[in-house]
């Protein structure tokens, strides 16, 4: 009861950055380049955990670079090696946890609402 009151007043980057610190991951890949994913991604980088790969369906190519970590496209996320991805939006976390499914993510899914 606790962790959702927790949840409920912190922000959501700060929640997803808690999932995947809480899980033990040193390294994971992140789905969305607005807001959220940029601050998850600040927020992965002062906890020393690795972004292995940057996904957004806006990317089509490889030569893509934001906050130093290069934008991947959906279509690679099958080579994906993470043991996990956050999903960095609240609006459309359902939607791209299928096209994680599509595109062949074998790994776990982070996302606000479990």
């Amino acid at each position: 009861m606790f962790s959702k009151i927790v949840q409920f007043f912190q922000r959501p980057d700060k929640n997803l950055v808690r999932k995947v610190k809480r899980s033990k991951f040193n390294a994971v890949s992140v789905y969305g380049i607005g807001d959220l994913g940029k601050a998850v991604v600040r927020l992965l980088d002062q906890n020393g955990i690795v972004v292995l790969n940057w996904y957004d369906s806006a990317i089509t190519a490889n030569d893509a670079v934001l906050l130093g970590h290069p934008l991947t496209p959906l279509s690679k996320m099958e080579q994906d090696r993470a043991s996990a991805i956050v999903l960095a939006s609240e609006l459309f976390a359902d939607e791209m946890q299928v096209a994680c499914e599509q595109y062949g993510f074998a790994g776990v899914v982070i996302r606000l609402v479990d």
